[in-house]
């Protein structure tokens, strides 16, 4: 078998040009083929007659590549056929050798190649790759949990943060808008201030005089009334507007100050919170102090009567507590 198994495609004779043997390829590559297949496995495991077939037809089989290999159409041998014919000869050789020997060792090449395979290798390979497999899937499993687990972490931390964020936002755009509200009633009150001031002086009090002087000359009273009323009626509503503009201005100076108090509470929640982690009842110590100054009533000072404001207390012996912790 090895000798013909070291024949190579060289026997096929191709520098002869038109009688060239390629067309016996087929036959040579598949023997070979076959060949292979059978040489790994036992074949002295074989019966002797079986045996004694298969190298009987692998010899015929290498005579006729050796044939095939030493074929000059040049030389008259023999002298009967020309090298056409015996071109056709050496392929029916070897065509009809090769059929010979497929027919007896394909019946035994199952055999021969199921002997060749170490099954107990075979066996153990594939537990150890199946193992190998599983191993792998669930390391794999085992990090996607992780991840997936991380990411639902990061998601909820996201989303606490928004919340509190939106919020801090939401009282911060209202502390803004009650600023510029109060400077807005703040130069009304100025300009409201101004002109009364200037009406009093101006036009109010040089008239009253001149009515009075003169009611003195003419000791006719009666006249002072009429230009009395219809002026200090004036006056009076410019101070009156002076009045409702300096008090939308403090109830806009309050409603911002306490606005900016609810961002400023908002805006530390999460500080106290990640300072308090594993403490439930700090945690929720911080968050009924962060509700109540945000819904309590809260003290800015604009008004005159505002609510007290809320104990600082159970804030300041948490910071405190806190401070003894970190030291």
């Amino acid at each position: 078998m090895a000798e013909v198994l070291s024949f190579s495609d060289e026997v096929l004779r191709n520098d002869l040009g038109p009688f060239s043997l390629e067309e016996g390829r087929f036959w040579f590559e598949r023997t070979q083929a076959i060949l292979k297949l059978a040489s790994d496995g036992p074949l002295q495991e074989l019966l002797r007659n079986r045996l004694n077939e298969i190298l009987s037809a692998v010899a015929n089989v290498k005579n006729a590549l050796e044939t095939m290999r030493a074929f000059d159409p040049t030389k008259p041998e023999p002298p009967s056929q020309n090298p056409v014919e015996r071109k056709q000869s050496l392929l029916n050789s070897l065509r009809d050798n090769c059929i010979n020997l497929h027919g007896v060792l394909l019946p035994a090449l199952p055999y021969l190649m199921l002997r060749s395979v170490d099954l107990v290798a075979l066996q153990a390979a594939s537990q150890s790759q199946i193992q190998s497999l599983i191993t792998t899937s669930k390391n794999e499993l085992d990090q996607a949990q992780e991840q997936a687990k991380q990411t639902l972490d990061a998601l909820r931390t996201a989303a606490g943060q928004t919340g509190v964020s939106k919020y801090a936002t939401v009282f911060q755009n209202e502390a803004n808008s009650h600023s510029r509200h109060s400077w807005g009633w703040a130069i009304a009150a100025t300009v409201f201030g101004a002109i009364a001031a200037e009406y009093t002086i101006l036009s109010v009090e040089p008239h009253i005089r001149a009515v009075i002087a003169e009611s003195e000359k003419t000791s006719s009273p009666g006249l002072l009334i009429p230009l009395a009323i219809s002026r200090l009626i004036l006056v009076s509503i410019l101070y009156v507007a002076l009045v409702w503009c300096l008090r939308n201005f403090s109830a806009s100076r309050h409603n911002a100050v306490v606005n900016r108090h609810r961002q400023n509470a908002l805006s530390t929640f999460e500080a106290f919170v990640k300072a308090a982690e594993g403490d439930a009842q700090t945690k929720n110590a911080v968050l009924l102090q962060a509700t109540q100054s945000i819904f309590s009533p809260q003290s800015s000072g604009y008004l005159k009567a505002d609510n007290e404001a809320p104990s600082a207390g159970p804030v300041l012996g948490f910071v405190q507590g806190l401070s003894k912790e970190q030291h």
